[in-house]
């Protein structure tokens, strides 16, 4: 089928009700279609359980199969509405990649010696689309001693992303803002160093004149600092951002953000 059709770039598949036929079908069609190893085409699967009845579909699970089949044919399904100023600022072409950078480690007594790696970087101006790089960090017996939040990769990561960046917009970034998460106080410095100046590296071996303005920002969730309002009503009000000297770690530049608006009891800063 696919000698015959070799400029087929999307299709839709019904899977059969059976579940044990339709997942080993889901499993085998994916791998066929979707990795490196097989043709390239984007797939959607559609269960035949997803009708209510024989004549009558879900309608709210058939949007949710159009959302699908939008974002895999490069549709954009939502934008974000933000004021006027900060639209002005994403709508003129500033050519930054927004990258975000995470690890995840096995949980204790899981005899996992590796971590995940997780690196998205956005590819457009609003930004709302994605290039992602993931990796299994080996964890040798060597670096023991060592902190285990280094991305040993990031050099390597980096380079792809600036390339898919540059090969998808037609010029490289101008500007890169790193987002990291999960990085422990006592590992910040070695951490920060290791990665930006991987991230440096990783602009110089693209091209020894292409040197990028680079924001390196740590977020960090886990912390003991509460604030609240004035009149013990409710939460802060989304965001709220507090850099007061007598509040903050007076050695480094950093702050307090309220991000978002929650309807539970507790908000996260």
């Amino acid at each position: 089928m696919m000698e015959q059709n070799d400029d087929c770039k999307f299709f839709i598949v019904i899977l059969p009700e059976n579940k044990n036929i339709g997942d080993r079908m889901y499993g085998d069609l994916k791998k066929l279609c979707e990795l490196h190893y097989g043709f390239g085409i984007a797939t959607q699967m559609i269960k035949l359980k997803e009708k209510e009845s024989a004549n009558k579909w879900s309608y709210s699970r058939l949007n949710s199969i159009l959302l699908k089949i939008n974002t895999k044919l490069d549709g954009t399904n939502s934008t974000l509405s933000v004021p006027d100023v900060i639209g002005q600022f994403f709508s003129r072409g500033h050519q930054y990649m927004y990258v975000g950078v995470d690890l995840s480690h096995g949980a204790p007594g899981s005899g996992r010696k590796c971590s995940t790696v997780a690196v998205v970087a956005s590819a457009d101006d609003i930004p709302n689309r994605y290039f992602k790089e993931i990796y299994v960090q080996e964890r040798s017996a060597e670096a023991r001693g060592e902190s285990r939040e280094c991305v040993v990769d990031m050099k390597q990561i980096m380079k792809s992303l600036i390339s898919q960046y540059k090969e998808h917009r037609g010029y490289p970034p101008k500007a890169i803002v790193i987002y990291r998460d999960g990085i422990a106080d006592s590992e910040f410095d070695s951490v920060f160093e290791y990665e930006l100046m991987a991230t440096r590296e990783a602009c110089v071996e693209l091209s020894s004149i292409y040197q990028p303005y680079l924001t390196y920002i740590v977020v960090n969730k886990r912390h003991h600092t509460r604030f609240f309002p004035v009149d013990l009503k409710g939460n802060v009000t989304a965001g709220t951002v507090v850099d007061s000297r007598e509040v903050i770690n007076p050695t480094t530049y950093n702050f307090f953000l309220n991000s978002h608006h929650s309807d539970k009891v507790t908000n996260f800063f």
